[in-house]
């Protein structure tokens, strides 16, 4: 588990989230100046956050993420190939599901129970198989 919120960039064209049992809100608004730099690459990239630990974005967060989206919405349709969370709680995998119908973002989401599917799905995303790069254990 990390001790802090941050954008593991190791495994290059997808990138990972695992958020800690908690962050505070200037923690999240520097993990979006992070995922800002992503999408400003204007390359294909994929996403895996790790949500079983800790909390999913608050409302304040998530319109943090909305608004990522609005200043960077062709770039964001043009590269990010989707985003695979990963999260154990049935009710967290169904506010995801219910606020991603009422506000879909502008690349595919898809909510997995374990690690491996949804390592698989991220990289799917971009053509890659999981066997490269390998995952840091």
């Amino acid at each position: 588990m990390p001790a802090r919120l941050e954008l593991n960039m190791s495994r290059w064209p997808v990138v990972e989230i695992t958020n800690p049992m908690s962050f505070t809100d200037e923690e999240w608004t520097a993990l979006m100046s992070q995922v800002e730099q992503v999408v400003q690459r204007d390359v294909p990239f994929a996403m895996i956050n790790d949500v079983r630990q800790g909390p999913p974005p608050s409302a304040k967060q998530r319109k943090a993420i909305a608004n990522l989206y609005r200043e960077h919405v062709e770039l964001v349709k043009r590269n990010w190939m989707g985003t695979a969370v990963i999260t154990s709680s049935s009710l967290v995998k169904g506010a995801i599901t219910a606020l991603n119908w009422l506000m879909p973002p502008p690349h595919p989401v898809k909510v997995h129970s374990n690690y491996e599917d949804g390592e698989r799905w991220a990289f799917e995303q971009l053509g890659l198989s999981t066997a490269w790069p390998p995952r840091r254990k």
